[in-house]
């Protein structure tokens, strides 16, 4: 019985603070891309041999390990901002070499080595990594599940069973 009020106790928290991080501070809450996204982008994600991929917002990194194990010798990158999301990744990253989690805002982060990034974010914060990667000049590619930049058109649409993934080149 104290065992279950603490399991529920613990999981009412964590709805609260992914409720909370969603409204005040404009934040998606963790929920995982579907696999027919997540096959749509493997399909067609070419990495060059020393290109750099990174996942912003990797949740758990469901995305980012199976990156990792198709391309060994690519550093892959996860970042994610909330505590219980990234030491689920991180444990579950097991030992993959090119694979690493960053606990952290992507805003605040340098981003200038990545050469292709994956979002599943919302609009605003979209358009400010957008605007963020965009002063970099360097023909980086974003790939986007489910929003479109506003002032922006993307390269390719990318379908992933009934939803889609936006591709822009920076």
């Amino acid at each position: 019985m104290t065992l279950a009020i603490i399991i529920l106790s613990l999981i009412a928290f964590w709805i609260s603070s992914q409720l909370y991080h969603h409204y005040f501070h404009q934040r998606s809450p963790w929920l995982s891309s579907p696999q027919s996204v997540r096959q749509s982008l493997l399909n067609n994600l070419n990495l060059q041999s020393g290109q750099i991929f990174a996942e912003l917002g990797a949740g758990s990194g469901t995305l980012a390990r199976q990156i990792a194990k198709r391309y060994p010798t690519n550093q892959i990158y996860a970042y994610e901002i909330s505590y219980l999301p990234f030491l689920i990744g991180s444990l579950l990253a097991g030992r993959q070499p090119n694979l690493s989690f960053i606990r952290g805002d992507i805003n605040k982060a340098d981003l200038q080595l990545v050469d292709t990034f994956f979002i599943y974010t919302n609009r605003e914060s979209l358009q400010t990594i957008y605007t963020k990667l965009s002063k970099y000049h360097k023909n980086q590619l974003l790939y986007s599940y489910k929003h479109q930049l506003t002032n922006q058109s993307a390269h390719q649409v990318l379908e992933a069973g009934k939803d889609s993934i936006y591709l822009y080149k920076l």
